[in-house]
């Protein structure tokens, strides 16, 4: 056990320094600019927490049966056989099914899968389905009990990727479903609040209406940031305007 733990944190090491050289290689010019690369920006610091909570897993041995990966190579899929007898590949068809709204082919596959699954991340359809503003599968989700209180690995949940999405009508749902079902004031792993990301990410829309519900302004994330802060720190004009008139 101990030697397969060793082996592993060595293979992560060096596909570590393997990432860290070709990024020193990389050419320091970029063709991304403005929304684009603040885009990248928050892409990053998304997976960043990500991968520290994986990294955690790993430290306290925690195994993962085997992983298997969508057509895009995005979403991984854990696979517990001992837990059901839904498939690697059925379940990535589903989550993958509910990020991009093809509500009839998530209903033909829920019957081979738990409605649970996670992709690698600990995201499940309901935060993929949250996240690209696909209300008829959420819907459907909370028909069959869906957990709308689920977090991934970061700490993320459902009503939070709706908000890291700019997806106002997910917000919206979500947010009539009352708190026992679907807690819209809870922070993930940074401390942000759904109007961190709002703001972090310049949705100006739903950085207005999440105001309008009384979400706090003041609020603090773990590096001492509010969403005014994060929307100055990424150049969210629009966003700022609104909050500095606002606070």
């Amino acid at each position: 056990m101990g030697s397969a733990a060793s082996a592993s944190h060595a293979s992560i090491d060096l596909d570590l320094q393997k990432v860290l050289q070709i990024e020193q290689q990389r050419d320091t010019n970029s063709d991304l600019k403005d929304a684009d690369l603040e885009e990248l920006k928050a892409h990053i610091s998304k997976y960043r927490q990500t991968a520290v909570m994986l990294n955690e897993r790993i430290n306290t041995k925690s195994k993962v049966k085997s992983v298997s990966q969508t057509r895009e190579e995005n979403t991984p899929v854990e696979y517990d056989p001992s837990k059901n007898t839904s498939t690697p590949e059925n379940e990535k068809d589903f989550i993958r099914s509910c990020s991009e709204g093809h509500l009839h082919i998530a209903k033909a596959l829920l019957k081979k899968v738990n409605i649970e699954c996670q992709s690698m991340s600990g995201g499940t359809a309901a935060m993929f389905a949250a996240q690209g503003g696909h209300v008829a599968v959420l819907k459907f989700l909370k028909e069959n009990n869906a957990d709308f209180q689920a977090r991934d690995y970061g700490g993320s949940t459902p009503f939070l990727e709706a908000a890291r999405g700019g997806r106002l009508a997910s917000i919206e749902y979500l947010s009539s479903l009352g708190k026992d079902i679907c807690d819209i004031s809870v922070v993930d792993s940074q401390g942000w609040t759904a109007l961190h990301a709002a703001a972090c990410y310049g949705y100006l829309d739903c950085v207005q209406m999440l105001v309008q519900k009384k979400f706090p302004l003041d609020k603090l994330d773990v590096d001492g940031k509010t969403p005014l802060d994060w929307a100055i720190e990424c150049d969210r004009l629009k966003v700022q305007n609104f909050l500095e008139g606002v606070v």
